[in-house]
């Protein structure tokens, strides 16, 4: 019984320094807040209790202290539940982001398909100059060695020509 009495005494001492530390660290907004109102209430109850020695009283009063503890639970569960509120903000900034990268590589690949099909194109329409180049040269070169085999034949007839004057100008001599 005595350790269970030093126990609670303690539990009550811890409560009311809590309680002390908040109102100096909140001051009045301390008592603005309506759960800190009623530990205070609870707390203040149980000192009394403690001090007066009313033992049965303070087992129902024991009873009210849970509410302390779920509280707690409460206040823990609240924070964890913002802190996955702010990740799955954060998560859902980071698809939208993803999802916007994903629709600019499109458009970059779709950019890239049409600047390839480009110099595809390009490159054919090149190497169709290049084929009519090779063609015409041939033709100039056909066309030229046309041209200097008459250019030969000409020249042959009219040595000929020119040997036969000089053979009948000799015969009239």
């Amino acid at each position: 019984g005595r350790v269970l009495q030093s126990f609670t005494g303690f539990t009550v001492f811890s409560f009311v320094l809590e309680l002390v530390a908040l109102v100096f660290a909140f001051g009045m907004k301390f008592f603005t807040h309506i759960g800190y109102v009623v530990d205070t209430v609870v707390v203040g109850m149980c000192l009394c209790c403690e001090v007066l020695g009313a033992g049965k009283q303070m087992r129902i009063l024991g009873f009210i202290r849970v509410w302390r503890l779920g509280r707690l639970v409460n206040s823990v569960l609240n924070v964890a539940n913002a802190e996955h509120d702010a990740t799955k903000a954060m998560l859902n900034r980071e698809q939208l982001l993803v999802e916007k990268f994903k629709e600019e590589s499109a458009r970059n690949s779709e950019g890239m398909k049409r600047e390839i099909d480009a110099r595809k194109q390009v490159e054919q329409m090149l190497h169709g100059y290049k084929d009519e180049v090779v063609t015409l040269n041939e033709a100039l070169k056909i066309a030229a060695y046309d041209i200097a085999g008459m250019a030969y034949d000409e020249l042959m007839e009219q040595n000929e020509a020119s040997n036969h004057k000089l053979v009948d100008d000799e015969g009239d001599d």
